[in-house]
């Protein structure tokens, strides 16, 4: 995810929040509604979201340059990566790496000299989805953005990048499937740049013939982000376009996965009025809820707006995918924001979102993300405390608020919440997963 996607709200959060909770709801349906979906490769799953957009120099992708190590706009992208020079905010864990790429951040707090890793290299992605079979995470949303074909070498790369999933995929047994970002995308044409492209999958590629892509209710999934955000602009805005493409999936054969703004339901907050008909049309809605609420209390309390979410999409026979995310934080990009903004608490606040999953019955959910280092929403392999992150600059380490805890700690608590999320373990209100 980038900015676009983000949805911080900061001094907005408490008003809105509460905004949220009182406001009425827009939409019911008053017809007999369809039966939900039974249990598939997404509907009954905790999917999780894979960006795979890291590049470094040398390792003969196309770009062959840093691709999100480095802040936007800083070229050539073959410069030695310094600080102030960094866009991600989570060290990564590189232990299992075998292929780095040298920096020039110094050297790491245990002497060692460090290095950053590239999705370019199979070797790369392979260690993904090896941990992801390893903790268990049930279906893979690779992230693949519109903004990105216009500009030829990145398209290349992504497009690599996605040949490299479908292989580890393969190897180590994972369901996934194409979540389009839509944001940047051209207003007029993105609803025919989005079928070429869907196109071009299929012809070039053979995306859909994967055995492992993800099918729901017998049709291929496919996700598309971003319509109706009244937040940023240069998301399509024209909701008769955006029902007309979402139809011309679903005939296609396609399941359809809306994400949406959190706050879908309530006119006048983050969502635009216009959409609250399109939204609806989908398969599935996924709501959006990074930054929504920032501490365990908080995010208890929101538990009321998922309730109403789940009645609405009930009423309808549509099914519901909230978001789930372990803590933000985004400073090394955005310099005038605070570090670790919405602190993880060594489990606390990722374990009490599953816990209003569980409370109210959902058994799926959306987690962002796998390996967003960015904004510091990672579950992936993260630095466990200085000894693991350069001494140079400033990176979080997963023991920012007090507790040290293993490399693979968000890992182990996805496991853990999805099991109970699912009923196979019991409601526990405290985090039960061992820091180490």
């Amino acid at each position: 995810m980038d900015y676009l996607r983000c949805g911080m709200v900061k001094i907005r959060m408490k008003s809105t929040f509460l905004l949220m909770l009182i406001s009425g709801i827009v939409y019911v349906s008053a017809q007999t509604p369809p039966p939900l979906s039974r249990p598939g490769d997404v509907v009954g799953k905790a999917v999780i979201g894979y960006q795979g957009w890291f590049a470094a120099p040398r390792d003969n992708s196309v770009v062959n340059g840093w691709v999100h190590w480095i802040k936007d706009g800083l070229e050539p992208r073959t410069q030695p990566l310094r600080p102030n020079m960094v866009k991600f905010d989570l060290y990564p864990d590189t232990r299992e790496y075998t292929k780095l790429y040298p920096t020039n951040l110094g050297p790491l707090g245990n002497g060692s000299p460090g290095g950053l890793y590239s999705n370019w290299d199979q070797e790369t992605v392979h260690v993904h989805f090896k941990w992801m079979q390893q903790y268990g995470i049930d279906c893979v949303a690779l992230q693949r953005f519109g903004l990105d074909r216009s500009n030829t070498a990145v398209a290349q790369q992504r497009d690599g990048v996605l040949r490299k999933v479908m292989v580890s995929a393969q190897v180590y047994q994972r369901k996934w499937y194409i979540a389009w970002d839509i944001s940047g995308w051209n207003n007029q044409t993105y609803d025919s740049e989005l079928l070429s492209d869907l196109n071009y999958l299929n012809q070039q590629i053979q995306v859909f013939n994967h055995p492992l892509y993800a099918r729901q209710n017998g049709k291929l999934v496919l996700s598309l982000w971003g319509f109706g955000f009244r937040d940023r602009p240069g998301r399509p805005a024209d909701p008769d376009k955006a029902i007309n493409l979402i139809n011309r999936l679903k005939q296609m054969g396609f399941y359809v996965i809306g994400g949406c703004p959190s706050a879908w339901r309530f006119n006048g907050q983050n969502s635009l009025e216009t959409f609250q008909r399109v939204y609806p049309v989908f398969h599935m809605l996924q709501p959006w809820h990074v930054g929504v609420y920032n501490t365990p209390a908080n995010a208890e309390a929101y538990k009321n707006v998922l309730s109403g979410d789940l009645s609405v999409t009930r009423a309808r026979g549509q099914d519901y995918q909230p978001v789930v995310f372990p803590g933000f934080s985004w400073a090394n990009w955005h310099e005038n924001d605070a570090r670790n903004s919405i602190p993880r608490l060594y489990g606390r606040f990722f374990w009490r979102q599953f816990v209003n999953l569980r409370e109210l019955g959902i058994q799926n959910c959306m987690v962002a993300m796998f390996d967003e280092y960015d904004e510091g929403t990672a579950i992936a392999k993260a630095a466990e405390d200085a000894s693991m992150k350069p001494t140079n600059q400033w990176f979080l380490s997963l023991d920012a608020d007090g507790v040290r805890v293993s490399s693979d700690f968000y890992l182990r608590v996805y496991r853990d919440g999805v099991r109970m999320m699912k009923g196979i373990t019991q409601l526990q209100q405290n985090c039960p997963t061992s820091y180490f």
